[in-house]
């Protein structure tokens, strides 16, 4: 009997763990209006609730803890190109962060323009919350660069200092070839200028062919008539005389 009451106890006790964990492990996706209302007093309009999951797990440490996802548009591009970059900044930890001071990378101004860079200090994020800003930079040479993490310091209730970074990208700035693209209509006049040349060296071959060859074929035959013809001869008187006038001329 002792045996069997102790059993019982042991199941007893095991369902009513199996009830608390199916409750700690389920989540519900909540939206936190506590938030909207802070935002409309600090009149920030980048501020606005976050889609959260509660968790009562109770080995996560109590503070607060930001979370940054940094998102660019290109990585490889041509000089004078913006680049936009979407900061997502939440707080995933328990307790609500102070304070924030948010520190980009620093850039030349000979390689890098930069347009809309944050440098406000965010009050507070409560737990579960989430904010978005966006900035622009644009590379003047062309060259490799780092896009380093951004930096945001923060404070619990008790002014402890927490740090939290992002992601860094390397980008790849590349002059683009002189590549001339011939549209339609070059094509065309190159198509008809290359059938000219053509029909030029055409005409030159059938003349070369049907006339110059002709003429030369008729002189030759000319020269192959010509010995055969014999030259009328001379008679004897003709001779003579001829022979008196130059003797009469010396």
């Amino acid at each position: 009997m002792p045996e069997r009451k102790y059993l019982r106890f042991v199941l007893i006790v095991m369902l009513v763990l199996a009830v608390n964990s199916s409750f700690v492990n389920g989540s519900n996706i909540v939206i936190n209006n506590n938030n909207v209302q802070k935002a409309q007093e600090l009149g920030r309009n980048y501020y606005r609730p976050y889609l959260a999951i509660n968790d009562t797990n109770d080995t996560l440490p109590s503070r607060p803890l930001l979370a940054i996802k940094k998102v660019i548009n290109v990585t490889e591009l041509e000089p004078l190109q913006w680049i936009r970059i979407d900061l997502n900044i939440t707080n995933i930890g328990n307790r609500t962060a102070y304070n924030l001071s948010i520190t980009e990378p620093n850039f030349e101004e000979w390689a890098v323009s930069t347009f809309n860079l944050t440098k406000q200090k965010y009050i507070q994020v409560e737990i579960n919350a989430s904010f978005v800003y966006t900035y622009y930079i644009q590379p003047l040479v062309e060259g490799n660069f780092t896009l380093e993490a951004t930096e945001i310091n923060y404070y619990d209730e008790n002014s402890v200092m927490y740090k939290s970074y992002s992601q860094r990208y390397s980008l790849h700035v590349i002059l683009p070839e002189n590549v001339e693209v011939i549209d339609s209509e070059k094509w065309l006049n190159l198509f008809f200028f290359v059938l000219g040349i053509i029909g030029v060296f055409t005409a030159i071959i059938i003349v070369d062919l049907f006339a110059i060859q002709k003429i030369h074929k008729r002189r030759r035959s000319s020269k192959k008539i010509s010995p055969l013809v014999k030259k009328p001869q001379k008679t004897k008187q003709e001779q003579k005389r001829k022979i008196k006038k130059r003797k009469r001329r010396k």
